[in-house]
């Protein structure tokens, strides 16, 4: 056997070792990855577990406590048990609904609902009527969403700076706007960021 063959074959074998290992990480990793989906959708049932039996245990306390103290109204008694179970089935609820919000292979990852594609009939109508407007760019749309009309879904909204659809609230938003317009103020306009006159003078941080 010459030394272009041995070489060749010790090359395979390294080339197989290599992808045996590979794919034992990969199956390693999958196996890592469902044990942590399953552990964390079982804490989350759990917690759902634990408001049903904090609030079965408050309500049985309240029953058995007013049935020792004869002297209060039943009508208190009444009015706390409605109001503790209304809270802890709202709690359920809102636990469960985030639950389902979730990737079931994929504990961190929320199970957004697609955005709205028009139908082949719809594109070509918005396509003609974009032709005859003279908008040359809709005359080319395909249907699909653009920016912000992407993030329909609750919990999501557009990042202009990325340019991706992310979590978050409007709140969030009223917050990065209001530090912008204070900044602008301290800053009395001086110069405008990604500006021509940015390289000599620098907007105050």
């Amino acid at each position: 056997m010459s030394l272009a063959d041995y070489l060749e074959k010790d090359n395979t074998r390294i080339e197989s070792n290599i992808k045996t290992i590979n794919d034992n990480i990969l199956t390693k990793q999958r196996a890592l990855s469902f044990n942590e989906n399953k552990r964390l959708r079982t804490e989350h049932y759990n917690e759902i577990l634990y408001v049903f039996v904090f609030a079965s245990l408050i309500i049985l306390t309240i029953i058995i406590g007013f049935r020792q103290l004869s002297f209060i109204p039943d009508s208190i008694s009444q009015l706390l048990i409605v109001i503790i179970g209304s809270a802890g089935f709202i709690r359920i609820f809102l636990l469960y609904k985030a639950l389902q919000e979730r990737s079931h292979l994929n504990y961190n990852e929320l199970n957004l609902a697609k955005p709205a594609i028009s139908s082949p009939e719809e594109v070509e109508r918005k396509q003609a009527l974009a032709k005859e407007s003279g908008d040359l760019l809709g005359s080319t749309d395909i249907g699909g969403c653009r920016g912000a009309a992407c993030c329909k879904s609750n919990g999501v909204k557009w990042d202009i700076t990325s340019g991706k659809c992310i979590t978050g609230t409007d709140d969030e938003d009223d917050e990065d706007d209001a530090f912008t317009v204070e900044r602008l103020k301290y800053n009395k306009s001086i110069v405008s960021p990604n500006s021509a006159s940015e390289v000599n003078i620098y907007s105050k941080v």
